[in-house]
């Protein structure tokens, strides 16, 4: 068995990261503490072994097209078919990472996402479970923390072995036949189909977070949701995604 564990002392680093920063940090240290407990519970990666998930059925570089609605700045709702690609970044005995990529220009969560044209997540993938990664970590108990969004070339600096990648990366799994129901998240698996969705909502501040995937057997991620802020109004929703075929 190879555990995960996500140390306090990554905790403690991170809020100092948050206090310094000065933005939001009450609400900011909140997410930091939720998040910790809920690596806590469901980062262990074990009994991995050749990768073949029907889950995420994607070779080294596949396009993708989705149906995006998201809140533009002046809180009006935007529809577009929007462009999207999966990359295979770093392969590994046990698994590989790969980075979505969507086209899109909205606010979204600044916990999980850079302000940029695109939202950017990293995914680890194993035979049976798909982890969403997290894009920071700590090299070295009571070290540096980095943050390594959009950034290849630092994620596999920091993890050029995979022992490196299960002991110090943050991960959930958001893809697994096993059900998982817990307060803030669950795992649900109906036919063909798996479901993670997080929420959280701060009813005193009217504000929240969310997240979900829903995976498809045979065709992989076909819809994404991201939200957060007050009424979770700063919200992304993309369904419909499905692989088209491009030129590079």
């Amino acid at each position: 068995m190879i555990s995960q564990i996500i140390s306090k002392t990554m905790l403690i680093t991170y809020i100092a990261y948050v206090i310094i920063s000065g933005d939001d940090t009450e609400y900011r240290i909140h997410e930091a503490k939720t998040n910790y407990m809920h690596f806590q519970d469901y980062c262990t990666i074990d009994e991995l072994g050749v990768m073949d998930n029907p889950y995420f059925p994607y070779q080294e570089h596949t396009f993708l097209e989705g149906h995006a609605q998201y809140y533009d700045d002046c809180g009006g709702l935007v529809e577009e078919i929007v462009d999207a690609e999966i990359i295979k970044v770093k392969e590994y005995e046990e698994g590989s990472v790969y980075k979505l990529t969507i086209d899109v220009i909205a606010e979204a969560n600044p916990w999980y996402f850079d302000a940029d044209e695109f939202l950017s997540i990293y995914f680890y993938v194993t035979d049976d479970k798909i982890y969403r990664m997290f894009p920071y970590c700590q090299l070295e108990p009571g070290g540096k923390s980095i943050r390594f969004y959009n950034d290849d070339d630092l994620l596999t600096t920091a993890f050029d072995t995979e022992e490196k990648l299960q002991s110090r990366g943050v991960f959930t799994s958001v893809c697994q036949e096993e059900d998982i129901q817990e307060d803030l998240y669950s795992i649900q698996h109906v036919g063909n189909r798996i479901t993670y969705h997080y929420l959280e909502i701060d009813t005193k501040k009217d504000r929240g977070a969310k997240e979900s995937f829903v995976w498809e057997k045979g065709k992989g991620l076909v819809s994404f949701e991201t939200g957060w802020g007050a009424g979770l109004m700063s919200s992304v929703q993309v369904d419909e995604i499905c692989e088209v075929t491009k030129v590079e």
